[in-house]
């Protein structure tokens, strides 16, 4: 797990990996505004809304087959409709954690939820049965680093490395988009 120490470094986001669905699809999915595409790093990914707090930036890009939502300090891909469609034409799993000690994994598959678990506490709301990569993750011990650990879970779905560097230290295709599903 030392490999995702630089998820400790980030207060608050959600990432997601979506196996099925294009760039454009996950993007239609999340309500993106494609006017307003800018390239930014993580960090200042909020800067490029001008302080409008009923936009929410994401950042897309392709990694390994997969596209890789990025939501500093966001958390529209925890919301269980926003992943079962993206998980339509495939695979989707979120990981979200923010300063609050609220951390998130879920998994959908063909347009439906299969697992979502809080790994800090474990016996809130699960959802579905533990999965075999979950075996050996610090999941609930107060020392471990339970973002670190999350990334872990996904890496090990997925197959898919979140590195630091790349998610972190270079810039992305940043939009903005309306935020949470409404009523």
């Amino acid at each position: 797990m030392g490999t995702h120490g630089w998820a400790e470094q980030v207060d608050a986001a959600a990432v997601a990996l979506v196996h099925g669905l294009d760039l454009r699809q996950v993007g239609e999915v999340l309500r993106v505004d494609w006017s307003t595409e800018r390239t930014v790093l993580f960090d200042d990914a909020w800067d490029v809304l001008d302080d409008d707090t009923d936009l929410f930036p994401v950042q897309l890009e392709e990694l390994d087959g997969w596209v890789v939502v990025i939501e500093p300090n966001g958390y529209l891909t925890t919301f269980e409709e926003v992943l079962v469609a993206l998980s339509a034409g495939g695979v989707a799993v979120s990981v979200f954690w923010n300063v609050n000690a609220r951390y998130q994994f879920s998994l959908a598959r063909r347009g439906e939820l299969v697992r979502s678990l809080d790994p800090f506490i474990q016996d809130w709301e699960p959802t579905g049965e533990p999965l075999p990569e979950e075996a050996g993750l610090p999941f609930g011990e107060e020392d471990a680093s339970q973002s670190a650990a999350t990334v872990e879970l996904a890496r090990r779905v997925t197959g898919v490395s979140l590195d630091g560097d790349w998610l972190l230290g270079r810039p992305h295709r940043t939009w903005s988009t309306a935020g949470p599903p409404g009523p």
